[in-house]
């Protein structure tokens, strides 16, 4: 029987991780892309992640227990953080070393803006995953945002720009794709 989500705890280091035993999926992507809003769908437990307003505000890796059987970690969001400059090549770091050395990571999910397509640094993201091998998979979030065809196109244009990325079109309002996203997870764990 599964046991309900629950926050384990914030970690600014990966030596900080605990080690659970259990298999590990992260999210990475943008300030303000909707991560925790995706977290807290997935795992059917409105506030189990804290969603804010002002981007750049998670400042260290958030690990929850999914109460499926694996660990979901939500990676500070890349492109800006408050702060000085030193803070944001700190944050980055922090991302890419958990990505690199994580023992327990099995997939990621980049999660992109559907009103913004991908950007810059989803680019260098999605590039960086693709050079290291690490599995993961594109979720083009609030989709609800765009009209049916705007989210045609959308699909469209990344299947001609990224044709060997999986990609799953995303919207917690209209509850659409969430089974494919958590059985996507259950098999790679």
């Amino acid at each position: 029987m599964n046991t309900p989500a629950a926050f384990i705890r914030g970690i600014v280091k990966l030596e900080d991780l605990p080690t659970t035993g259990r298999s590990q999926v992260a999210l990475v992507g943008r300030s303000n892309v909707g991560k925790s809003s995706l977290i807290n769908h997935l795992l059917g437990r409105k506030g189990l992640a804290k969603v804010g307003n002002t981007p750049g505000r998670t400042r260290m890796m958030n690990l929850f227990d999914s109460g499926l059987g694996y660990d979901v970690i939500d990676l500070p969001g890349y492109g800006y953080v408050q702060g000085a400059t030193a803070h944001r090549e700190g944050f980055a770091s922090m991302i890419t070393d958990y990505l690199a050395d994580a023992p327990d990571l099995k997939l990621v999910l980049l999660v992109i803006d559907s009103r913004q397509g991908t950007t810059k640094l989803d680019i260098e993201m999605l590039r960086y995953l693709q050079q290291e091998e690490i599995p993961f998979i594109m979720i083009v979030n609030k989709t609800d945002k765009l009209k049916q065809g705007e989210v045609v196109e959308l699909g469209r244009l990344l299947e001609e720009h990224y044709p060997e990325v999986r990609r799953i079109m995303y919207s917690t309002i209209k509850t659409n794709n969430r089974a494919e996203i958590l059985a996507t997870i259950a098999k790679a764990m």
